[in-house]
């Protein structure tokens, strides 16, 4: 024990001073040794390798100097030919015709009740051809570490996630162990517990320099989003309001238009989704925004003329509009007007005329057989009798149906209103005092 300290405390001398001087000289040669099983309880023998490599071409001759811990016994070298020298725990070896590349495996015995952390080091010394310094250069590898595991870890996790590793780790002695908590798709980490003791919960833990046994353990909870629905006058939603909904849960949320309206749109963050019935299913995957809105299911028909008067057996054009803001699928549609009794229906034009046009007495009916979804405009003349006389209207109403509901009913107002034209020299035309102030019609959408 005496010599190994001995040698030891002459090569940290040597080492020293020599670092200074070769540091430069040995960039072209690298040494590692390393081994599989750093942790030596329950073993009675260990594997060590150790590589050298280098890229001088000029080596003359290379050793290998390996210092084992005390009381550990070399066994033997893989390479049987390799020469061998023992002083005390010191292992040397040589290479005179040296290899390109050395590479050798060796075993040592360890002793019955071996603990604690040991080392093991490692010297390399060449001589280069063509160089007068008779001194060997040197390289030391980093010292190879070796722990019996004295200790132990038990990591657990519960419903969705894990922990890895995870079970009982054996941890050597001021070696440090790290678990990695990983939650499933649609949980995170609820709470994190060290020996008992609550903790910061996070997806990485080290327990640095293990002097004792500890236990980690870890459990989930189902991520929770918030649903927030909102809606507009004319229906009810329910469930409405905000939501709390645990991650994949499906939330069935029940839309029903009052009388006279219906659903115009449903928006989930921004997006819209069609709807075949009243019920929205909807899968929690992350927070929503749910707006829902509703409108009057009725069209805007409008009718005007240019002219406030109108004159015997001069024609008289009427302009009619129905409009379909919010694109309501209009199935079936007619307009039914009442025209003064003896005046005679022309014609339809426009650039979506009736379909059908069908006459009684005073009262037209314009027919659109496919309904309509777009807005629909299109005029119609009236040929007044020749022995009309004063103020005359003309009425009209639409006649529709949406989708599969029942027949709806909008009367266009106001009337047109038309005074017979008086022909004075210098005299305007007159309008009747409830007359509406002429035959344009403003509409205000709700």
């Amino acid at each position: 024990m005496l010599k190994k300290s001995l040698y030891l405390c002459l090569m940290t001398i040597y080492l020293t001073w020599m670092i200074s001087m070769i540091s430069a000289n040995t960039g072209g040669i690298i040494a590692t040794h390393s081994t599989e099983t750093p942790i030596y309880s329950n073993q009675t023998q260990i594997s060590l390798t150790t590589t050298i490599e280098y890229s001088y071409t000029d080596i003359a001759s290379l050793g290998l100097e390996i210092s084992i811990p005390d009381n550990w016994k070399f066994l033997s070298f893989s390479d049987e030919n390799l020469p061998l020298e023992m002083y005390d725990d010191i292992i040397s070896t040589y290479w005179v015709n040296v290899p390109d590349r050395i590479h050798i495996e060796y075993q040592l015995e360890i002793p019955e009740n071996e603990v604690g952390v040991q080392y093991i080091y490692a010297l390399v010394k060449y001589r280069r051809h063509g160089i007068d310094d008779p001194l060997d250069e040197i390289v030391l590898p980093d010292p190879l570490e070796l722990a019996f595991s004295e200790y132990y870890i038990t990591a657990t996790a519960g419903t969705g996630g894990q922990i890895v590793p995870s079970g009982r780790i054996n941890v050597a002695v001021n070696q440090s162990q790290t678990f990695t908590i990983q939650a499933e798709n649609g949980y995170t980490i609820n709470e994190l517990f060290v020996d008992n003791e609550s903790v910061f919960a996070t997806n990485r833990y080290i327990f640095n320099a293990v002097t004792e046994n500890h236990i980690i353990d870890v459990n989930f909870i189902r991520k929770n989003y918030q649903l927030i629905i909102d809606s507009t006058n004319g229906g009810s939603v329910n469930p409405s309001g905000v939501l709390n909904v645990n991650h994949g849960e499906t939330q069935v949320i029940t839309i029903t238009p009052d009388i006279g309206y219906i659903l115009k749109s449903v928006m989930i963050n921004g997006e819209s989704v069609s709807l075949s019935n009243t019920e929205l299913p909807v899968t929690a995957l992350s927070n929503m925004d749910i707006d829902i809105a509703f409108v009057k299911n009725q069209l805007f028909p409008t009718h005007h003329c240019e002219d406030s008067v109108y004159e015997p057996e001069i024609s008289v054009v009427i302009q009619s509009r129905i409009e379909n803001p919010y694109e309501l699928n209009v199935s079936a549609l007619s307009m039914r007007v009442q025209i003064p009794p003896l005046w005679t229906f022309i014609s339809a034009r426009g650039d979506r005329p009736p379909d059908d046009i069908r006459k009684s007495d005073n009262i037209i009916n314009f027919v659109w057989i496919s309904g309509m979804i777009d807005d629909l405009e299109f005029n119609y003349t009236l040929k007044p009798a020749q022995d009309s006389e004063g103020p005359k209207s003309i009425s009209a109403k639409i006649i529709y149906r949406i989708s599969d509901e029942d027949e709806m009913v909008t009367p266009i107002t106001p009337d047109i209103r038309l005074e017979k034209k008086i022909s004075s020299n210098n005299s305007t035309p007159t309008t009747s005092e409830d007359s509406g102030g002429g035959c344009f019609l403003e509409v205000v959408f709700e």
